[in-house]
This record gives C-alpha cells, structure tokens and sequence, in this order.
C-alpha cells in the first residue's frame, strides 16, 4: 500500500488526523478550523496531502520515529508508546485549550471517582480521550480520573491519563495547567514500575515533555530544545512548590516551615495547583523540589482524617497517582530523585487506586542533597505534628 494511502488509513477516512500542537508556519486558517471544532472532541479532517503529511510528522516526531514501533492503530500502522502518549495528549490540548479561563469551564458538573470536584472542563478533555481512543481503533485499557478504568478491544498496554491536571488553573486561566498521559504495560495491577512512556503537555504554552527508556525530549513550539534541570543542593537556594488543595493548611506548613521559611526569599515557595505541571518543571530547571505530604499526614497523624474532611469540604482529597505516574516518570528519566514522603521509591505504587487508602505522599527533587534536605524537614515537621495532635 502507498505510503500516505496507509497513512490515511491509520485513523480511517480521507486523511483523518487527531489535532495536534501545530507548527507555527501552518497557515492560520488550520488553526481557525481547531479552534472552530473546539467542543466537539472529533478529529480534524484535512484533503490535502501535503498539509496532513506535516501535521503527522510532528505528531509522531522523527526523534522517536527511528525506534520500534509497539502499539497497533486501525489499519497497519504502528507507533510507539512515547508517540502515542504525545498524540493523546495532543488531541485533548486542542479540545479544551479554547476553553482556557472562560466562565463555562468553571461550572462543576459533578464529583470525580477520586473525591475530587469535577468542572465542565473536565468533561470536554475525558470526551475527547474517548474520541481519540475510538477514531484511532486502540486496544487499550485507560484510567481517568472522572471515569476510573474501561477497556477498549483487546488492552495491548494501558493509558494513565490525567486529562487535565491543574483544573483551577485551567479555569482560572492560568498557565499550570497539562494534559498527562503515561503508558503502561497491560495487566491486573499496574504500579509506577511498569511505565514505559510518559508525555506532559501544557494546555496554555506550547511546552511538551516526552520521554521513555532512551530518555527525555522537551519541545516548545513542535521544535526540540535543550534544557538542563536545576543544580541546586541547599534549601535556601531551592525554588519549590508544595500542593494545598483539600488539605489541612495549617498542618502542611507547618511540617514544612522551616523550608518555607529558609527558600522564600532567596529561592521561591510557589502553589501552583498541579502536580504534573510541577513535576515538569524540574526537568527544564524552573523548579528544584516539588512536594506533597498529604499522604504521609493521613496515615501518621492521629485524627487527621477529621482535618482532612474539614478542609477537603466534607471529602478526603490529595495526590493519587494518576495525578504523577506520566510527570514522575519523566523526571526520573531526567535524572531527578523522586520518592514518596518517606522517601522510598514509588516503583510499587498501584497507579488504579484512587480510593482514600491510594492518596499518595511525593517528594521530588533536582539533586540527592537537595532530596536529602527535604526529607530531613519532613522527619522533624512529622514528629512535631504526631506529638502536639497526641498532647
């Protein structure tokens, strides 16, 4: 078969593509025609032959293209996990990026599996996963958030999918918000240690973090870029973030304080409502820890279960993995140091638990010091807070 007639026939149709980041010198009536399908979550459609060859080049980029291909689409072709995680996640930015900071994305719809609010927004980007899914005849299983886990066909490898992390931020407008995809073996249970791809693509920007076992690629603007992750080693230097969001603040800052108080100044304390967006930002050096405790606050803390319910308006909120399984892989392949907030690995994690026993602990760092200084703040805050929640 020809080539782009093969190519056509990967998602079936005249040249049938899922929108993807397009490529600035892309005539802007492509652009128009997205934006113009914005709600609907179905896949853009293009005639002509050389415009569709374009936009697939840098949906599928030829830094992964020379690798083996490993999961089947509709028809004979082939791409592997890290090509896919970068389509999928593609596909749900061009979908909801229109809806960025207006007043219909901030309506709730409803609660997620996880606990957790679920706005109008969300429903658009979980659309739009299915449609990708369905267009591109995958045999998948997928996890989300809002639905928990379905299967497509016959699972080849699952999909870990977030689609979007950093819903407040979207809603408000606000740059920290992605699209999260990791790509999993396939079976019963599926833990941190059986990623094999992960993409997060930022919804406002144009930034895109791609990675697999041969490493990590960051693009911006559909062009690769070098970036190199932070060197810092010492609190007073470390600009980080820490996530608020349903949590008892008073008793977060309170373990974390001392770091607080050390990096404010000369480093930088942010909240910026998404752990995958975060966690990315150690691999281009914006940030150099990013920290959670929930987790480890739930479980250690006497009665802070009833904090939790206080301050998560009547539900136990925190980190689950499909919040970090993309997000953390990638930074482990960029050289970080990420672990829960014991420090021990999260390779046995169960990345489908999104019950109140899965709401995780992570503490993510740019060097084995800086990680090493972090977790000295965690042991000191802990045994404080356990001791004054006994008194």
């Amino acid at each position: 078969m020809p080539d782009k007639a093969r190519r056509r026939k990967l998602i079936g149709g005249s040249a049938t593509i899922a929108p993807v980041l397009l490529p600035r010198k892309l005539p802007r009536l492509v652009t128009a025609f997205a934006n113009a399908r914005r709600f609907s979550g179905t896949a853009l459609r293009f005639s002509h032959d050389d415009l569709f060859d374009t936009v697939l080049a840098h949906s599928f980029p030829s830094t992964h293209a020379a690798k083996t291909p490993i999961i089947s689409l509709r028809g004979d072709h082939s791409v592997t996990h890290a090509e896919l995680a970068k389509a999928l996640a593609a596909h749900v930015r061009a979908v909801v990026r229109p809806m960025i900071g207006t007043v219909a994305s901030r309506r709730i719809t409803g609660t997620a599996s996880s606990g957790d609010a679920t706005f109008s927004i969300d429903n658009a980007a979980e659309r739009a996963v299915v449609d990708f899914i369905e267009t591109n005849g995958l045999d998948v299983a997928v996890y989300t958030e809002d639905e928990g886990l379905r299967s497509f066909g016959n699972p080849q490898a699952a999909l870990i999918i977030d689609p979007i992390d950093g819903t407040r931020g979207a809603a408000a407008g606000f740059e920290c918000c992605v699209v999260s995809v990791a790509v999993t073996a396939y079976s019963d249970l599926i833990t941190m240690k059986d990623v094999l791809a992960g993409c997060v693509c930022e919804i406002k920007e144009d930034r895109v973090f791609v990675a697999d076992s041969t490493g990590v690629t960051v693009y911006e603007g559909g062009v690769p870029v070098t970036t190199a992750k932070s060197a810092v080693t010492s609190l007073d230097r470390a600009a980080w973030t820490i996530e608020l969001a349903g949590r008892p603040a008073d008793w977060v800052t309170g373990v974390l304080r001392p770091a607080i108080d050390a990096s404010s100044v000369t480093g930088g304390f942010f909240l910026l409502n998404s752990t995958a967006f975060s966690l990315s930002r150690l691999v281009n050096g914006q940030l150099s820890a990013v920290v959670d405790i929930a987790g480890r606050i739930l479980r250690d803390v006497p009665n802070a279960r009833s904090e939790f319910l206080t301050a998560g308006n009547g539900r136990v909120i925190g980190v689950f993995p499909y919040d970090f399984a993309a997000a953390a892989y990638i930074a482990m392949q960029a050289g970080c140091v990420v672990t829960d907030g014991c420090g021990r690995p999260l390779d046995d994690v169960d990345l489908l638990d999104n019950t109140e026993r899965g709401i995780q602990s992570i503490v993510a760092a740019c060097t084995p010091d800086l990680h090493a200084r972090f977790m000295e703040v965690i042991e000191h805050g802990m045994e404080r807070l356990c001791n004054e929640s006994r008194s």
